[in-house]
Parts: structure tokens; sequence; C-alpha cells
């Protein structure tokens, strides 16, 4: 029995189109892998950022929040002294309380005027993990009177005081930083 074999002749030149192919491929693939890894990366910067801001208000609202409890324990009108103590700080038996400032002073202070110039915030109310305690600036608005005393200046002092609270927090570094403001009404009688 003869077996027959089909033979055909290889061909003396290749061209190489697969080898032009799988490179041209794997350019691809390269390029795709290093651009999500670009991606990876600038998304994981993004996201530790938004953590610090996060971080930096809620050092705000924890300052604005020990300034209001501040501010409940008040138990007689006054209209505030004219400027803090450059040490001030909120403690249980001292309230710092400024008289109203008629310009935005808090857009344009400086990191070191917030630090000399407003109240720090200390002790149980203080926030761990940032880069600066948070501070704070309480201003007395205005003074609301229940009675009409013609010519008489809040004769019972019977009535509600506003208060102006701006405090602000940091992140894990002084480059984040979160301004909260708040009117707060205080009534006496």
């Amino acid at each position: 029995m003869d077996i027959v074999t089909n033979k055909q002749a290889l061909p003396s030149h290749q061209a190489g189109a697969t080898l032009i192919i799988g490179l041209v491929l794997l350019v691809a693939l390269t390029i795709i892998g290093v651009a999500s890894l670009s991606t990876t990366s600038l998304e994981h910067r993004m996201a530790g950022n938004m953590g610090d801001v996060n971080q930096a208000f809620n050092a705000a609202e924890t300052a604005g929040r020990a300034a209001q409890l501040v501010i409940s324990k008040i138990n007689l009108w006054h209209d505030g002294v004219a400027t803090c103590a450059a040490d001030a700080k909120i403690t249980d038996s001292q309230v710092c309380i400024n008289k109203k400032i008629n310009t935005p002073w808090w857009s344009t202070y400086s990191h070191s005027d917030w630090m000399d110039q407003t109240i720090e915030i200390s002790g149980g109310a203080a926030i761990s993990n940032v880069k600066t305690p948070p501070h704070v600036m309480i201003e007395n608005l205005h003074f609301l009177n229940d009675e009409l005393g013609m010519g008489h200046k809040y004769v019972n002092e019977v009535g509600t005081q506003y208060y102006r609270v701006t405090s602000r927090g940091t992140g894990r570094s002084d480059n984040s930083q979160a301004i909260v403001q708040q009117t707060i009404a205080k009534r006496f009688n």
C-alpha cells in the first residue's frame, strides 16, 4: 500500500506580518496600561485631597460647635469687648466676644492672622490629625430689645442677642482649610 503525502514547498522568504501585528498589539496594550496607571495615581491623589478637605471642614465645624456651647452659657447680655487677648482659648470659664467688624475680614486673613487674632479651640473640642488646631471668632452683631424704650438704652435688657461665629479648620496640612460662618441667636429674659 502506498501512502500519499502532500508535501508543499515552504515559502523560502516569509514576510513577517504576524510579528508586526503582534508588536503593534503589544505597544497598544502597553499604552493602555500606562494610561490606566496614570489615571489610578491621579484618582488616589484626588481622594487624598478630598479627605484632607473633609477633615478641615470637620475641624471648622468642631470650632463652631464649641463657640455655640460657650454662647449658650452666657447669662448676661453684653456688647462685647474691643479686642480679645492674643492667647485666648475657649474654655468653660472664659468667653471672648468681639465687637462687630464691618468688613469681610475672614476672606483676607492670612494663616498668621488667624493664629494671632482669633481664639484657638483647645481641650475636649480639639480634633485630631490636623496641622493646626481650629480657631474661631465670635462677633456681637446686635441686640434686638423686646421693648420700645425711646431714649433709653436697653432698659430691661430683655430680648435677643445675635452673634456671628466664624470658624476656620485645617486638614493634615495648612494648605487645606475650611471657613464656616454661622449666625446664632441667644434669648435673654
